[in-house]
């Protein structure tokens, strides 16, 4: 009944040694986006979050589609594209004057990063799992976390820190 009120239910697990590195808030992430349907990287998960914000995914993909591709691999190439920059510039021209601007851009606006604040990581995660502003009941479950911990007491205390950070937020 309360998940009715907020937003409905949402579960997202994985481990969190599957990627991102040593930044314990990127690999959370990267499950958390996966559950959404996102890719798992930071940076591209930002751009298609930011393409259906400005109400361009659909065309994106369409202009992809007719070209034979496939937005989920050409998103794996987001500062190299042809296609993608292309298919871009089509869904909005306004954005940038030709191809390699519109590469720019994109890596200017969504750079590869080794780590995010937890303002960033909640925001991030709203971003990914909110519907219509609302926020649903969400279940994080990780596996294999105290192998992703191991001998590394940095390591533990960050995964103790963006739970408690995830527990009050």
């Amino acid at each position: 009944n309360e998940a009715k009120k907020v937003g409905g239910l949402h579960a997202a697990s994985g481990t969190l040694g599957a990627g991102a590195g040593p930044s314990v808030r990127l690999a959370l992430l990267g499950v958390v986006y996966r559950s959404a349907g996102l890719p798992e990287d930071y940076a591209k998960a930002g751009f298609v979050m930011w393409l259906k914000s400005v109400g361009i995914y659909a065309d994106v993909v369409g202009v992809l589609k007719s070209a034979g591709k496939d937005l989920n691999k050409e998103v794996n190439y987001l500062y190299v594209s042809d296609p993608l920059a292309q298919a871009l510039l089509k869904a909005k021209p306004e954005f940038a004057s030709d191809a390699k601007e519109v590469k720019s851009l994109i890596k200017a606006q969504f750079p590869q990063r080794p780590d995010v604040t937890d303002v960033e990581m909640h925001q991030a995660i709203n971003d990914a799992l909110s519907k219509s502003g609302k926020m649903p009941c969400t279940l994080i479950v990780l596996d294999e976390v105290q192998q992703y911990i191991g001998e590394n007491a940095d390591r533990g205390y960050a995964v103790q820190e963006v739970t408690e950070s995830c527990s009050n937020h």
